[in-house]
């Protein structure tokens, strides 16, 4: 309801995550500037993104300069260079990350500190504790997972890494020569057809996936290879780490595995947006489609693991 200054054009309104602060760019006689809190800033020939921290202490802004482009961390320019990403904060709110590009040629910048240059940067995320940074990158023909700006090994294709929740571990899918497979800190897993989704145990001691080989679908958690099935829908770790379960297919018929135990109930699917989801350490939920019928019949599914 405040009154604001009048302009010629305004974009990109934003308010911080403890709605404490507004801002917005503002265009006026050509040039853009920021205006927070009703404060007009410094302009600039073009204001392309804000980003605040999730402490709402500290705002980015990725701007357009004369030559180049620049971020400004709390009205303080960074350097310049071809062309920036939008930044991104660390879950503590005090590290910011993003790429820069000139010549031809990318790197990684975090705490205003360049990293190496590669011909293409992918996404890039921080640590849950923000200590650690990882990113994907690529020569003209590999790609490559970078850790601390510190390269990994060349494969045909890998995936961003996922940190354990207690950020002691990472983990991603790799691919070389027609095969998949994990590689936890930094250690190949065992190679298979393929290798879908996987997630890390709220312990963060192990690492739980969805395996392929010769056309049938198993479940490798830690040292553990679970019995193979013609399919294998959604998975999940109980909270205490000490269950595993998931969404099981076999002639025709899908069903729910809890630590190897196979139930007795089948049904013709699982919603496939109602995954499994612990309620307690020993209680979990999911969604099914009943057998029998010739519509289909939801059913909410309640299972308590003795």
């Amino acid at each position: 309801g405040d009154e604001r200054p009048s302009f010629d054009e305004v974009k990109l309104p934003c308010f911080s995550p403890d709605s404490t602060r507004f801002v917005y760019a503002a265009k006026r006689q050509g040039s853009w500037s920021m205006v927070s809190n009703g404060t007009i800033g410094q302009s600039y020939p073009d204001i392309f993104s804000f980003n605040f921290s999730q402490d709402s202490k500290h705002l980015a802004a990725h701007i357009k300069k004369p030559s180049g482009q620049a971020i400004v961390l709390d009205d303080k320019e960074h350097d310049s260079w071809d062309a920036v990403t939008s930044p991104l904060f660390s879950p503590d709110s005090q590290r910011l990350m993003y790429t820069a590009r000139e010549a031809n040629k990318n790197c990684v910048i975090v705490d205003r500190r360049k990293g190496p240059w590669y011909r293409r940067i992918g996404p890039y995320r921080f640590s849950g504790n923000s200590k650690h940074f990882t990113y994907i990158a690529t020569s003209d023909t590999k790609t490559f997972v970078v850790t601390d700006h510190q390269k990994g090994k060349d494969y045909d294709s890998a995936s961003l890494p996922v940190y354990s929740p207690d950020s002691s571990q990472n983990a991603y899918v790799a691919k070389q020569n027609s095969r998949q497979f994990i590689v936890l800190n930094h250690m190949e897993q065992e190679a298979c057809d393929s290798v879908h989704t996987f997630s890390f145990s709220p312990d963060s001691k192990h690492i739980a996936y969805v395996a392929e080989k010769n056309d049938k679908k198993f479940i490798v958690m830690g040292n553990k290879m679970y019995p193979n099935y013609e399919n294998i829908g959604s998975l999940a770790i109980s909270p205490d780490s000490r269950h595993v379960a998931y969404q099981a297919f076999r002639e025709g018929k899908w069903f729910l595995v809890v630590d190897d135990v196979e139930g007795q109930e089948m049904f013709r699917g699982f919603v496939r947006n109602a995954p499994i989801r612990f309620k307690s350490p020993d209680s979990f939920q999911t969604m099914g489609i009943r057998t029998g019928t010739n519509e289909p019949v939801f059913v909410k599914i309640d299972v308590t693991i003795n």
